[in-house]
């Protein structure tokens, strides 16, 4: 037993035979193994297995178990430590500035780039155009002649008016275009429960027009007329004419059908005025 005492008591005097010896400038001698050093503090493991942080004002001098001494080379090395340090985050900033303006030069030429293709797909396009003219003039005259006609007239349009039109309508938010597909609806579903037909079929694409020619006493055939050019437009109002007819409602009120903005006004009239 005694022997196991003497073993441990040698052990722990060489454990901390190597350890650094710390000199605060209150005069204490602080026995342990730094841990951590920065340019403010250092932690120590002290004997009784406690890290302990020390201010570098509290500190005198530094003995370290391999024979460096804490001083002024070391305050300075210290310092070159800091410097090192803001200068390794100012290359952290300026490579993500340099990544950040990369990525903005990419983009600036894809849009470049983009923007050139369209510019020599135009050229190629109007090349063509102005070859199959030639050629057309050589074959029929008069047709050439009209189609040159036409092709004024496109030159005339303001693509760029046009560019801006189409890009109004492909960044518009879904939640305006429902918006205005409930401000048709509603009161058409008003005037559909008006005149006894089935109000939430008023909400649903295509089947609304079957509701619409319920309610003007229409065949279903009617709803394939809706698809031929031109004729629609005076199906359309013949049906809102009937409408208005049934209503008791001047019938010239359908002539409002067919003109954006009145169409609106017309179907919120017939669903609110009260029947005759």
């Amino acid at each position: 037993m005694k022997i196991l005492k003497i073993i441990i008591f040698l052990l722990l005097i060489s454990g901390y035979s190597y350890a650094d010896v710390i000199q605060l400038k209150s005069g204490e001698l602080i026995k342990g193994v730094v841990s951590e050093e920065t340019a403010e503090y250092v932690v120590i493991d002290s004997e009784v297995d406690v890290k302990i942080t020390y201010y570098l004002d509290e500190i005198d001098n530094i003995i370290y178990d391999d024979g460096r001494v804490f001083g002024k080379g070391d305050k300075l090395e210290t310092e070159n430590l800091e410097k090192d340090s803001q200068e390794s985050d100012l290359i952290q900033n300026l490579k993500k500035y340099e990544t950040k303006s990369i990525e903005e030069l990419n983009i600036d030429k894809t849009s470049e780039y983009m923007d050139r293709q369209v510019s020599i797909q135009k050229k190629k396009i109007r090349r063509k155009i102005d070859k199959k003219i030639a050629e057309l003039k050589k074959v029929h005259p008069k047709s050439s002649r009209i189609l040159v006609y036409f092709d004024r007239l496109t030159k005339k349009v303001n693509t760029a008016k046009v560019d801006k039109i189409i890009r109004i309508f492909t960044t518009t938010s879904p939640t305006v275009y429902f918006m205005i597909y409930a401000m048709f609806c509603f009161p058409f579903m008003l005037l559909a429960k008006k005149m006894r037909c089935s109000m939430f079929l008023s909400w649903v694409p295509f089947i609304n027009v079957l509701v619409m020619l319920r309610m003007a006493d229409k065949s279903f055939f009617w709803f394939f007329l809706f698809f031929i050019p031109i004729v629609n437009i005076f199906i359309l109002f013949s049906v809102w004419r009937s409408i208005c007819d049934i209503l008791q409602q001047p019938p010239w009120l359908g002539i409002f059908a067919i003109i954006p903005g009145l169409n609106l006004f017309m179907v919120w009239y017939l669903a609110i005025c009260p029947s005759k």
